[in-house]
């Protein structure tokens, strides 16, 4: 099986004044221990997965962290958030019913389209 996952990538900017702080700070975040605490505090799915385990058995988190172990990013563009702007206000579009939904999904294809070229 194959999911799709929407997921974040932390980085530092290469003109940072701090490079070697903020590089430990990302290290900090994404340690186990600390992963783990953040985790239980806001109901998210690990990233890791070492920490899959940990929360399997979590009905409202264990079948997403599951699915995590073989999902992939169905993104290969440039611009992610326009991308995701496209499904919302497709989405909006939808409910709001004022013109054929044919309409709204070439309009929102489009979009998304233009992130990628």
């Amino acid at each position: 099986p194959v999911n799709f996952a929407r997921y974040s990538v932390e980085t530092v900017h290469i003109g940072s004044k701090n490079p070697d702080h903020a590089w430990d700070f990302i290290q900090f975040a994404t340690s186990q221990q600390n992963a783990l605490s953040f985790l239980g505090r806001t109901g998210r799915v690990p990233a890791l997965r070492a920490l899959v385990g940990e929360v399997q058995e979590d009905p409202n988190v264990g079948p997403f962290a599951q699915q995590a172990l073989t999902a992939e990013s169905w993104y290969h563009g440039r611009d992610p958030d326009a991308a995701l702007l496209a499904f919302e206000e497709l989405i909006a579009d939808g409910l709001a019913s004022t013109e054929p939904l044919v309409e709204s999904i070439g309009r929102a294809q489009a979009k998304v389209q233009l992130t990628i070229e």
